[in-house]
């Protein structure tokens, strides 16, 4: 199930209009426009670097009762899904306040009972998406096996996405900055976090529970190379090369780098420790667990 809202402005105020969304929303970050079969629109939102996405609908087709004060129904609404982390909302309502200041728009959630007319702010429209969100997670309980991350993890992690291609340009070629992944732990049955690291090459290193790797080992006299894939703990690898990295400024405490200059050291290291297959492992979306307990 998702979380609607639908956009009303005042009667004697022009109609919005396809031409004018479409031009509005192509102007946005993240925007795609869609259109649908019977001439319907779809303002499309999505954060490669985040993993959230959310839809602005509008149809000329579809009506809704007039609010009250001399409101009319815009044909616009938005739709972000349930049972997922806070900061989907916390990423789209932000969004959602700008067309409301931008449009002239009021807000109706119809999950409120409310006679007036309302204009959000995104702090309430956050609110209300977790209050129908952590309904949703209740109503479907412990038995749909809903995997969970804490709320400090989940926004630390969003906090590193939306920073990543920020970093990565101030750093430049020299330095590659990873994403961070969320991994269900086979074994455990936890979700954590984990890095790629290719050939202990000089990158940005945020804290994590496991490590990626990739290396290279030469065959007998020299040929037949054999590339490994395999995971690393975090912790262990940070014991045995934490002197040859330096403290980085970032969006999260406790990240490092590693220069250019000491990447032999670090790669020879990365050479004779032992990895673990991936097979433990599994990638897991951003939109494939939540925040809060059932």
């Amino acid at each position: 199930m998702s979380f609607n809202l639908y956009f009303y402005k005042k009667k004697e105020a022009p109609e919005p209009g396809k031409a004018m969304l479409s031009e509005y929303f192509k102007k946005l970050h993240c925007f795609t426009v869609k259109t649908g079969d019977n001439g319907s629109e779809e303002f499309f939102y999505s954060n490669e670097e985040t993993g959230v996405y959310f839809s602005f609908y509008y149809s000329k087709n579809e009506s809704r009762p007039d609010f009250p004060d001399n409101y009319s129904y815009t044909g616009i609404s938005l739709s972000i899904g349930c049972c997922r982390p806070v900061f989907f909302a916390l990423e789209a309502m932000p969004v959602v306040e700008s067309v409301q200041v931008d449009l002239g728009f009021i807000i109706q959630n119809p999950l409120e009972d409310t006679k007036t007319t309302v204009k959000y702010s995104q702090e309430e429209l956050v609110q209300a998406w977790e209050k129908q969100n952590q309904a949703e997670i209740r109503a479907k309980g412990k038995e749909a096996n809903l995997k969970y991350l804490s709320r400090e993890m989940s926004l630390d992690i969003w906090k590193y996405s939306r920073e990543k291609e920020k970093i990565q340009k101030d750093l430049g070629g020299k330095y590659y900055v990873p994403k961070i992944y969320i991994i269900h732990n086979k074994e455990t049955g936890e979700l954590e976090r984990a890095i790629s690291w290719p050939e202990a090459i000089p990158q940005v290193i945020p804290e994590c529970e496991y490590v990626i790797v990739s290396r290279t080992k030469p065959g007998f006299l020299g040929f037949r190379k054999k590339s490994q894939v395999g995971i690393l703990k975090y912790d262990y690898l940070m014991s045995k090369i934490h002197k040859y990295l330096n403290i980085f400024d970032g969006p999260l405490p406790g990240m490092k780098i590693l220069n250019p200059f000491n990447k032999l050291y670090v790669l020879s290291v990365f050479m004779h420790m032992k990895i673990s297959g991936i097979d433990k492992i599994e990638a897991i979306p951003m939109d494939g667990f939540v925040d809060v307990r059932a």
